[in-house]
């Protein structure tokens, strides 16, 4: 996490770095396109909600297969939010925008413009971001050279769950197997919509440390849910937090399968859950 780290630290000096003054809410005043704005610029205008944030860094993870460690969803679109405006800022050749790239900090005001080679400068610190992809309702920054990238629709309909973690939604799953031999112990696993931390949706976890099991809250989200073996990022399966492939997955069993993401796929153990 010593990326992470660096990175977001580098977007939270640029986002104090512009004005301290809490955000002003959006003017819904249709506003006139100065002459001097390019049609690149124009095609930025709107006030977008901040839906998935991601980080990347320079380290290949091989277990994932992928340099993305971080995902994050967003819901709280006050702060959340990227607001460009068609304003020019008083003596300036800069436009009035508003940016938060987090639920918790309150939105601060920038200023922006479009540069050539679909990059757009923000803030007072020239901070420099290029455009991924844009359509009229999408629009994904990628700040650093990617190593974090945002995404945004103009929309505030939530993001939804993926099709594997709206399959782990009900009741408690219960550790029956640990490495093909019964569970000796008592564990158990519930999952819930609700976005818990930055780092994923609520759980219900059973912890097992000298004999003695509780439950206690945690976070989880499934990441490439499309792939053969989808990947739960998760906490306590005893005790631990970790990345657990999902092999195995019906209504009423679930099998995953705990890996080092630092050094490759292989299974360190085995995990069946029934319910």
């Amino acid at each position: 996490m010593k990326y992470s780290a660096i990175l977001f630290l580098s977007l939270i000096l640029f986002v104090t770095s512009c004005k301290k003054d809490k955000a002003p809410t959006p003017s819904t005043t249709p506003v006139t396109t100065p002459t001097s704005m390019t049609p690149f610029e124009a095609s930025l205008v709107g006030h977008w909600k901040l839906k998935r944030s991601e980080t990347r860094t320079n380290q290949y993870f091989p277990g994932l297969g992928d340099s993305t460690f971080v995902y994050k969803n967003h819901y709280n679109y006050l702060n959340s939010q990227l607001y460009l405006s068609a304003t020019l800022v008083s003596g300036t050749t800069q436009y009035e925008g508003i940016m938060g790239t987090d639920d918790v900090s309150l939105a601060q005001t920038i200023s922006w413009c479009g540069d050539v080679s679909n990059t757009i400068t923000m803030g007072n610190n020239l901070s420099i971001c290029s455009v991924h992809y844009l359509s009229t309702d999408s629009l994904v920054l990628d700040f650093a050279g990617g190593q974090a990238r945002y995404f945004y629709n103009k929309t505030t309909t939530p993001l939804a769950l993926n099709n594997i973690e709206s399959q782990l939604l009900g009741s408690k799953w219960t550790l029956t197997s640990f490495n093909g031999a019964p569970a000796s112990y008592y564990d158990y696993k519930t999952f819930f919509n609700n976005w818990y931390t930055d780092e994923g949706y609520y759980s219900k976890d059973s912890t097992f440390a000298g004999g003695v099991a509780s439950a206690s809250p945690s976070s989880w989200e499934v990441l490439f849910p499309n792939r053969t073996s989808p990947i739960l990022k998760a906490g306590s399966v005893m005790g631990n937090d970790g990345w657990f492939k999902i092999t195995s997955l019906t209504p009423t069993s679930m099998t995953l399968e705990d890996f080092n993401v630092l050094v490759n796929t292989t299974t360190i153990n085995t995990y069946v859950y029934t319910r």
